[in-house]
């Protein structure tokens, strides 16, 4: 996959994905598909380079899945939603199946530095499948965030798998409608949790974590959300976590009837909601993993220099990666003098 990496952590045998040369003389250090070596390592160290755009078979610090895996969870979920249309059942074992993988290759490689490769999973057309996989794997990283055990967030994500299978139960004209819903198609819509439940009940699923995200994943802190109208401590952790993630998906996502929002504009925008609907630890477990200014945050800094956000290192929220209108990359973790002036989009 590409990715940004350090000069530091570079590996022999990365491919390169920039030209770069020196620029008194114009002689190339590395270009656009050769293979790093140590010679080119210490060719980038000698002219100060920190960072470089490779194509990498280590994901240790992506602290996402590879691509491939996003892609088989996707087949997963059609496959899962698919047994649901035809036999009224959610396969379970395949569940659990995707849940372990999707659980497993996450606890792998969640490192230092979170460069989140949102694209590939925005490139994924079906809405329905990439919305359950991208619901999962944020949900998964905010629990690992928050120091949940393997074993717990194994459920968490089976949930998050199927947390809107029911929504299979709804007419597709009102589920796939590009208008206003009218208040009786909006209660039709609103019932997709209650579908949710009945299927996986009728699947033999019973586990309380599961069943709480299917059914509880629209309640709201302040008790307004659907449909049991649940508050604060009656709501699961594991429904509110997923609350978040489904919320954050929904908004930075392109549909028919909206434009996607910036990352930064939809946490800013829950932040408002922050203790209404949402809920402040889930909230801000969120923010941990995707910072102030997630992935593609095209910011001014102090410096007059326009840059777009590329990664972020954990534990500094407001002091992301940036990639310059230059090229070059810099880290504001570490670059004290240089802050951010103003969010372009």
């Amino acid at each position: 996959m590409r990715v940004w990496k350090r000069v530091g952590e570079l590996a022999v045998g990365d491919i390169s994905q920039e030209d770069i040369a020196v620029s008194s003389t114009g002689k190339p250090v590395v270009s656009v598909g050769q293979q790093i070596t140590d010679e080119i390592i210490e060719g980038l160290r000698a002219l100060g380079i920190k960072w470089l755009l490779v194509e990498s078979q280590d994901t240790a610090e992506s602290g996402l899945p590879n691509p491939k895996t996003v892609e088989l969870l996707k087949s997963d979920v059609m496959e899962i939603f698919d047994g649901v249309l035809s036999e009224n059942k959610v396969n379970v074992s395949k569940v659990a199946q995707s849940a372990e993988k999707l659980t497993e290759e996450i606890f792998e490689s969640y490192g230092d530095y979170i460069v989140p490769v949102m694209a590939v999973m925005k490139e994924l057309s079906e809405y329905t499948y990439t919305h359950e996989v991208n619901v999962s794997i944020m949900t998964v990283l905010m629990a690992v965030e928050m120091g949940y055990s393997k074993e717990q967030i194994l459920d968490i994500c089976s949930g998050a798998l199927v947390h809107d299978v029911g929504k299979l139960k709804v007419p597709p004209e009102i589920l796939h409608a590009r208008r206003r819903l009218s208040d009786v198609e909006f209660l039709e819509i609103k019932k997709h949790v209650v579908y949710g439940k009945e299927i996986c009940l009728s699947s033999g699923i019973t586990s309380k974590t599961i069943l709480s995200i299917v059914e509880d994943h629209h309640e709201k802190v302040d008790g307004l959300g659907y449909v049991k109208g649940l508050k604060g401590e009656e709501i699961s952790e594991a429904a509110k976590l997923v609350a978040v993630a489904d919320v954050y998906d929904a908004l930075i996502s392109e549909r028919p009837y909206k434009h996607a929002q910036s990352g930064h504009k939809a946490i800013s925008h829950m932040l408002s909601l922050a203790g209404v609907h949402f809920d402040v630890r889930a909230l801000n477990a969120l923010i941990r993993v995707f910072g102030l200014y997630p992935l593609g945050t095209r910011i001014l800094l102090s410096s007059g220099e326009e840059g777009t956000v590329i990664g972020m290192r954990r534990g500094y929220l407001s002091r992301p990666v940036v990639r310059l209108s230059s090229g070059e990359v810099v880290d504001l973790s570490e670059e004290k003098s240089l802050l951010i002036q103003k969010v372009l989009s």
